[in-house]
C-alpha cells in the first residue's frame, strides 16, 4: 500500500467514524448498548470510534444492522440518515446479479450524467 492510499483510507476511516457518531446521536444509541446489541464485547463500539485501526467488515456490518442501516456503505454517504438512500442500499443488497445489471442498465440510461466510481465500472 503506497502512503497516499494510506492517507486515502484513513480519510475513509475517520468520515465513517463521524458518520457513525452522528448516526448514533440521532438514534440515541450509546457505545456500550449499542455493543452488546450488536453481539460484541461491552466497549467494542468505544474502541472502534476512538482507535485508528479499522475494525473487521464484519463488526460493522452488525453495528449497522443495529443501527437499521441496509449496507456499510451508508457510513460513506454524504448524508448516513438518508432514508430513500438506506432503502435503495437494501433494495439492491437484496437483488440477484441479474436484477442488479438490469437495475444498473435502467439507472444509466435514466440518468446519463450521473458517474460512477472507478472502483465499479470494471464490474460489470
Amino acid at each position: 500500500m503506497t502512503v497516499s492510499d494510506d492517507l486515502g483510507q484513513k480519510r475513509i476511516w475517520k468520515k465513517r467514524k463521524q458518520n457513525l457518531r452522528a448516526i448514533m446521536a440521532y438514534k440515541g444509541w450509546k457505545d456500550s448498548p449499542l455493543s452488546l446489541a450488536a453481539g460484541l464485547s461491552k466497549n467494542a463500539v468505544n474502541t472502534l470510534l476512538r482507535s485508528e485501526t479499522q475494525p473487521k467488515y464484519s463488526t460493522l456490518e452488525s453495528i449497522c444492522r443495529v443501527l437499521g442501516l441496509n449496507s456499510v456503505a451508508m457510513l460513506d454517504a454524504e448524508n448516513p440518515m438518508s432514508v430513500i438512500r438506506n432503502d435503495l442500499f437494501g433494495m439492491v443488497q437484496s437483488m440477484g446479479e441479474d436484477q442488479a445489471r438490469e437495475a444498473l442498465d435502467f439507472l444509466r440510461e435514466k440518468f446519463p450524467d450521473l458517474q460512477i466510481s472507478d472502483e465499479g465500472k470494471n464490474g460489470d
